[in-house]
């Protein structure tokens, strides 16, 4: 969650001051600008210009959480209230849907007998046995059939008549109760309902098997279908023994109903089945959204959770990073560092306004005589307009010039700072040339001599400027070969090759050769003996005699030119064959040679340059 732009942000603007912007010019030049995340780190734990604007800042962000923390909410509860508004709607048509099939359910099984019960008494068969009058004459019996069932009777008399005398005599036992042949089936006990009915049924069959003939033939039909030898019986019994025959034909029509009935039962239980499985279906359909309801509302609620921790986060981070981009908007807008990409450089507008920094702290210690030297001048009356050095030019400024630098550099911003203003400084002394070489061989990295000559450089360069404007300064560095640099590039130069004096004294002739300034002027800073030489354009190391003899070459030369002050800067020499090379060079060249510690160079420097 990205919290509002907060680029309006009224009078909560950030303002450094002073020293804050003095350490951060030194720290941004010493340590590059990844030294800025540390600045903004440092100084929001101080009472400090950084540390108000991120309190106020955050403060202000605290105020827009809460809105976007109450409209998140707001939404939150709706999405929420829409949530369950659902889930019960849909729980609630479930609920009634598994009512409605239980109902059905137990409908069914409440009413199967009665549904059974009324679909038996509309069997076409049961209708033809209800319909026959019961008044209606049987078929009468012809007189073979009459004659031959009184033979059949008196066999079944005789019959009987020996087996009671077998059981009377001991030699049978006693036979259990033959059940009646005319008992109701047990399908007519199935339906108590219409017990009257199918007992009226059941007395009605055997009249009206005898009297119907759409029955009869219906009855025969059924029998037929029966193997050949039951239907011969079946024929033999319907002749010769009517109720035997009455009896079998019972038993089909019963047996064809009780059929009919399973199927019937069988129907509706699988209807019942049908919607018992419905109703499980439904409830497992209804878990799984009652579960995904859940989920939903459980993924809700992580989603809120997750966004007030990133807004929580935003919280955190959002001050510090809108300082760190107003601090390299106002880093950008002075000049002093340049994007590429993600990535940043500093100027060599940021290393001049450090050069003022060092040569304002180094003439702040000097002795008070050389003070004069650097704010007195030496010719009235004649003004150059340019940017703030040292604080005390301040009673100098333009004001109109540093109000209109203010609002073109930041116009949304109501104040002028340091790097805005301009002031009137006098031009001093006569037009110098002047030619500032430290030697950056691998050697120099030792004792951090190289940074002490850095800094020397600074502090002398602008020595020359303040002194007068138009004086021209070239800053040359020199190991193995020599390149003449700006002050960006003295400042990133590193430790590396071997020290070719000489070539550098050839250099800093030939720059001064076309010169036309009043007075010319060399400095040249080294740690050690020369190591290298070079002959028709090729540079050859490791000889130091040879090197120092080029090099007392060059400064012979260099002593040629006219109006020329050489100046040789020995630092910390480990032998005194150093001090003695030193001075064959010097001597060469009609110079002088200093020897000193890097912690007293620049101050030694400015006050030589002073003397001048």
């Amino acid at each position: 969650m990205e919290l509002p732009d907060c680029e309006d942000i009224g009078e909560e603007q950030l303002v450094f001051g002073y020293y804050d912007q003095i350490e951060l010019v030194e720290k941004l030049v010493e340590k590059g600008p990844q030294y800025i995340d540390q600045f903004i780190k440092e100084q929001a734990k101080k009472d400090s210009a950084v540390a108000a604007y991120i309190k106020k800042l955050r403060k202000r962000l605290e105020r827009q959480a809460e809105r976007i923390r109450s409209q998140r909410q707001n939404k939150y509860h709706k999405k929420m209230k829409k949530l369950e508004e659902e889930r019960k709607a849909k729980s609630e048509r479930m609920e009634r849907e598994l009512v409605s099939l239980t109902e059905e359910q137990r409908a069914l099984q409440d009413q199967l007998n009665e549904i059974l019960a009324s679909e038996l008494l509309a069997d076409d068969f049961v209708q033809l046995v209800i319909d026959t009058p019961l008044d209606l004459k049987r078929e009468k019996e012809g007189i073979l059939t009459r004659i031959l069932w009184f033979f059949i009777k008196i066999g079944r008399a005789i019959k009987r008549f020996f087996l009671w005398l077998a059981r009377k005599l001991g030699r049978k036992k006693e036979a259990p109760e033959l059940e009646a042949r005319t008992k109701t089936p047990k399908l007519l006990l199935s339906f108590p309902s219409i017990s009257g009915t199918l007992d009226d049924l059941d007395n009605r069959f055997g009249n009206a098997l005898l009297t119907s003939p759409n029955l009869k033939s219906e009855m025969e039909k059924e029998m037929l279908k029966e193997k050949l030898f039951r239907r011969a019986r079946l024929r033999w019994r319907r002749r010769f023994n009517r109720e035997r025959y009455i009896e079998d034909a019972r038993k089909a029509y019963y047996d064809k109903l009780a059929k009919k009935m399973d199927e019937r039962t069988r129907e509706v239980s699988a209807k019942r089945k049908a919607l018992e499985s419905k109703a499980k279906e439904t409830k497992i359909q209804k878990k799984k959204d009652d579960d995904a309801a859940k989920k939903e509302f459980e993924n809700l609620k992580k989603q809120d959770e997750r966004e007030e921790q990133e807004l929580q986060k935003r919280l955190k981070a959002a001050p510090k990073e809108k300082t760190r981009k107003e601090v390299l908007d106002k880093l950008e807008t002075s000049g002093f560092i340049t994007r590429k990409g993600d990535q940043l450089e500093i100027t060599g507008q940021l290393v001049d306004r450090f050069a003022d920094l060092v040569f304002t702290a180094e003439v702040a210690n000097l002795p008070m005589s050389y003070h004069a030297s650097y704010g007195a001048s030496e010719v009235e009356g004649i003004y150059d307009r340019d940017r703030l050095r040292m604080v005390d030019e301040i009673s100098r400024m333009d004001i109109v010039e540093s109000m209109v630098s203010a609002r073109i550099h930041h116009p949304g911003d109501r104040h002028i700072y340091e790097d805005d203003v301009y002031v009137y400084r006098e031009l001093k002394g006569a037009n110098n040339h002047v030619v500032l070489m430290f030697d950056k061989s691998g050697s120099m990295e030792e004792n951090d001599r190289i940074q002490a000559a850095k800094k020397a450089v600074l502090a002398l360069y602008k020595a020359v400027k303040e002194r007068n404007p138009r004086n021209m300064v070239d800053l040359v560095t020199f190991d193995t070969e020599v390149r003449v640099m700006d002050l960006l590039g003295i400042w990133r130069s590193e430790a590396q090759g071997f020290t070719n004096t000489g070539e550098a004294i050839k250099t800093a002739k030939a720059l001064l050769s076309e010169s036309t300034a009043d007075r010319k002027m060399v400095y040249l800073i080294t740690d050690g003996l020369p190591e290298a030489y070079s002959d028709e354009g090729e540079v050859y190391a490791g000889d130091t005699d040879k090197s120092l003899a080029y090099a007392v070459a060059q400064a012979k030369e260099m002593g040629a030119v006219k109006d020329l002050s050489f100046t040789m800067i020995l630092l910390e020499p480990k032998d005194r064959m150093y001090v003695e090379a030193a001075q064959s060079i010097v001597s060469a060249a009609n110079g002088k040679a200093l020897v000193l510690e890097p912690q007293e160079l620049a101050a030694e420097m400015l006050m030589d340059f002073a003397a001048v």
